[in-house]
């Protein structure tokens, strides 16, 4: 079971300042797994400030903060490692129906050492379902791994819509820092990607809608790792779109990337080299140039007052 569990049509309740530890699965729990309607909604629960960690030991699927179905909720301040599954999990609806998570946050939590290469199809949040007006703000995530697919940083699963991440900190992720399944309208702008191990950027289905606008980004990586997963299909825009439908499908500019070799390498097995990428509307206003951080080796991610950063609007924020 889990440390604690608002469960059904609760609100105006939390847990704050609290070590929930050792745990057989996880740590704290919002919500029901399924609907039960409108009128039971479990909502204004707060999580704030908490130490969470050590779980998973006997039911290693466990989450850190689970919220599913759930709204106008938050979850802050907190620090959550040391899990086999993910760290924060949102939503749980397959696809674009109805939910009632909506409106919840997610802000200045450090969520680390998750899955320990252990379950797969994970990461340090996962989102599941529609969430308008869900906020991902100011978290620090790194050292996700999975067993066999997956140990993503920031991954908006099935349906995911309607939700901003901004102000995060992301770096040594087994996938990519950012992943978007499928999903509509989700906004992740003026976050720091460092260091996914097999890729940075992934997006597995190409819908006719528009998927994503990921802007002002810094993202760092070595030169034996992918900037894009997948294949050209993957990131190809819609050529013939129907009425109502944008060509644009997904939006990516005004992005910082840097491939510590300093060379920006092609982009996808297709052989899609960054010139043709942008050439085909693809990343405008993105340039490839060192942010100068601090200190990568030492994962130091303050940048240097010379930093280029300023060319792409990038805001930094404070990393404590």
């Amino acid at each position: 079971g889990y440390g604690l569990w608002f469960r059904i049509d609760v609100a105006q309740s939390g847990i704050r300042n609290s070590h929930v530890h050792d745990l057989g699965a996880g740590g704290v729990r919002i919500g029901p797994t399924s609907q039960g309607g409108a009128k039971q909604v479990t909502q204004f629960i707060t999580v704030d400030n908490n130490i969470i960690q050590h779980g998973g030991r006997i039911f290693p699927d466990a989450i850190g903060v689970f919220l599913g179905h759930a709204s106008d909720s938050a979850v802050t301040h907190n620090d959550i490692g040391d899990f086999y599954y993910t760290g924060i999990s949102a939503g749980w609806h397959w696809g674009y129906g109805e939910t009632v998570s909506h409106r919840n946050r997610y802000e200045n939590n450090h969520i680390h050492h998750i899955g320990w290469g252990y379950t797969s199809d994970m990461g340090g949040f996962y989102n599941l379902g529609s969430s308008f007006g869900t906020v991902i703000r100011g978290n620090h995530i790194h050292d996700i791994s999975s067993y066999r697919y997956g140990g993503w940083g920031l991954y908006t699963d099935e349906g995911s819509s309607g939700i901003l991440m901004e102000n995060n900190l992301v770096h040594d992720t087994r996938e990519s820092g950012f992943h978007q399944h499928y999903g509509y309208y989700n906004t992740i702008r003026n976050n720091i990607f460092a260091f996914g191990k097999n890729a940075q950027i992934q997006r597995s289905r190409n819908e006719k809608r528009l998927s994503f606008i990921y802007e002002n980004n810094i993202v760092v990586w070595n030169p034996d790792a992918k900037f894009l997963h997948g294949g050209k299909h993957n990131w190809e825009f819609n050529d013939k779109p129907g009425h109502g439908e944008p060509r644009a499908n997904h939006i990516m500019r005004n992005n910082l990337y840097w491939p510590t070799s300093g060379k920006m390498p092609d982009l996808l097995a297709d052989n899609w080299t960054w010139e043709t990428w942008q050439k085909e509307g693809h990343d405008k206003g993105s340039i490839v140039a060192d942010p100068l951080f601090v200190s990568l080796d030492q994962r130091d991610f303050r940048l240097k007052p010379e930093s280029p950063a300023s060319k792409i609007g990038f805001k930094p924020w404070d990393l404590t």
